[in-house]
């Protein structure tokens, strides 16, 4: 919904930063049309019940991106691991370090990481 849909339904004038937050709600809001969400702003947008229900809600959002970062960090760094493993147990002859690599993303995975990283299959 633009600034402008949201003025004309509700009558409201708003700010670009007042905008921005009535825009970041509506995204919220998941599946409701623009037509009833105006016409609930127009109820219930200044209340401090639905300011601290958006606080809260804009709280766990930003939480849950920041554990999915460092979800994906880790993604990345287990790969890492799984590499220098292959690297090494290719390098040394070392089946242990093999073994270790299928242990933590499976063989299916270590044979595609080989091949990818054009290593010799054993």
């Amino acid at each position: 919904m633009t600034r402008k849909e949201f003025e004309d339904r509700t009558g409201l004038e708003v700010t670009a930063l007042e905008f921005s937050k009535v825009h970041d709600i509506y995204m919220a809001a998941g599946e409701m049309d623009k037509d009833t969400f105006c016409s609930e702003w127009k109820q219930h947008g200044e209340s401090e019940l639905i300011a601290e229900l958006w606080n809260t809600a804009k709280r766990e959002h930003d939480l849950g991106m920041q554990k999915k970062e460092e979800c994906d960090k880790l993604y990345s760094e287990r790969w890492e691991l799984v590499d220098f493993l292959l690297e090494r147990a290719q390098k040394f002859g070392d089946e242990e370090l093999l073994i270790k690599a299928i242990d933590m993303v499976g063989h299916a995975d270590v044979i595609r990481r080989k091949l990818t990283l054009e290593m010799p299959l054993w």
